[in-house]
């Protein structure tokens, strides 16, 4: 299973191997004995050329170091990398032994939900990693406080190995897993694809500047209900739609929809199929109908909102009474977040905006009636995260401020930094 994940990944990298340009690899080792053993590890792939180098970013005594290379990605050399048993690394002619790691482990979620996580931060990503034995047990010691004590000693002082790992790569403590973790980004992916009431083919694709989109195709078979009846190839040109380092491909096709029941998308780049999708047509409308329909799909939007206000008073209801435990839905599994997360995936931040902010009030009045303090980082975040998808900038950041104080009653302020709240205050408000 393992290997057929490394396979998973290694292929999906393959179909856009010109785009990588540089591989840069970063490494915290620990000494034991007379060996480096590999306490973390993060490479990225980039498409920006960067210089061929090795370095030293850090050193404690003789205990502790991390280094650094950047060289030119290869994907061949790629290639041994992950299917390397050993997993060693060397960088300035110091072998560093990755010991105790388990399988790579494959995560990406499906279709054009890109993933999220604390090593990718918020581009999409395709990531791989392998946990292992925790740093305590690999170095063989029973508490980071000696090394803790010389960190803070240091000329370059830092208070303890977790702030020290977080500085450079990611947290790494005795609390947790020795970890390696290979990020490449998401380079292409669809936006938005339909076909139009009013006969037309509509759609987006966002891609990466590194992209060379006179090599990027789409295939479209349209199809009755009995047969194919008509395909047709499209290319294009890139667009001045750009959103930092990514650009927009926005077009729109005329098509006579008369008959069409569905349609079959290839997206290929470099003839390397890239995405597939399947797309059911809308039946030609009238005026009247089109205006029927209309209206009936604003009193559905305006019962949608009616309909989440009664189901958030309920929940209040019941939490309040003790049928439905409070402590239970105040984290990831929460009956909120399950309404809030449906709302801000699908674009409905109003409405998320409402969920969160009721989830509060909740939480508010149930810790007043008991004298009990309840967490509410997640509620303050995904409120901020709602009210920044709507330009709210400066509530978003308040509200994120907030979730990150909760973190720090909630779980102590090591642990805090590395939480969705303080990731978002140093990515969007820095």
């Amino acid at each position: 299973m393992a290997v057929e994940r490394i396979v998973s990944f290694v292929n999906e990298l393959e179909k856009l191997k010109d785009t990588w340009a540089s591989m840069e690899t970063k490494v915290l080792a620990g000494k034991v004995e007379d060996r480096w053993v590999n306490l973390g590890t993060i490479i990225r792939l980039s498409s920006e050329e960067s210089e061929e180098e090795e370095k030293e970013l850090f050193r404690l005594q003789n205990r502790i170091i991390i280094l650094q290379k950047r060289e030119k990605f290869n994907f061949e050399n790629f290639r041994t990398i992950l299917t390397n048993p050993n997993r060693t690394i060397e960088i300035r002619n110091i072998e560093i032994t990755s010991e105790g790691f388990r399988d790579f482990d494959y995560l990406r979620k499906e279709k054009e939900n890109w993933t999220q996580d604390r090593i990718t931060g918020i581009e999409p990503a395709y990531l791989i990693h392998s946990y292992g034995r925790g740093p305590l047990d690999l170095l063989n010691i029973k508490s980071f406080e000696e090394i803790d004590r010389a960190l803070q000693a240091n000329i370059e002082p830092y208070e303890n190995i977790s702030d020290l790992s977080s500085r450079y790569l990611f947290v790494i403590d005795g609390a947790y897993s020795s970890a390696i973790y290979i990020v490449a980004p998401i380079y292409i992916k669809f936006e938005e694809i339909r076909l139009s009431t009013s006969g037309k083919l509509e759609f987006s694709i966002k891609c990466h500047k590194s992209i060379e989109v006179e090599n990027l195709k789409m295939n479209v078979i349209l199809s009755s209900a009995s047969a194919n009846v008509d395909r047709f190839q499209l290319s294009f040109e890139r667009k001045a739609l750009a959103e930092g380092d990514f650009f927009v491909i926005d077009e729109l096709v005329e098509r006579n929809l008369a008959g069409i029941k569905g349609a079959r998308i290839y997206l290929f780049y470099k003839d390397e199929l890239m995405r597939r999708d399947w797309i059911n047509a809308i039946s030609p409308y009238s005026e009247e109908e089109l205006r029927n329909d209309i209206i009936s799909v604003v009193q559905r939007m305006r019962e949608s909102v009616s309909n989440i206000e009664k189901a958030l008073e309920e929940i209040d209801v019941a939490i309040l009474n003790g049928i439905i435990d409070i402590e239970d839905n105040v984290k990831d599994k929460s009956i909120w977040n399950d309404l809030g997360m449906y709302c801000i995936e699908n674009g409905f931040y109003r409405q998320a905006e409402l969920i969160y902010g009721a989830m509060i009030d909740t939480i508010t009045k149930y810790e007043k009636s008991k004298g009990k303090r309840i967490h509410k980082g997640l509620a303050f975040h995904n409120l901020g995260v709602a009210l920044l998808y709507q330009n709210r900038r400066e509530e978003a950041k308040e509200m994120f401020k907030q979730a990150y104080e909760e973190d720090k009653l909630s779980y102590g302020i090591v642990n805090a930094e590395r939480m969705p709240a303080r990731e978002a205050l140093r990515k969007f408000f820095n």
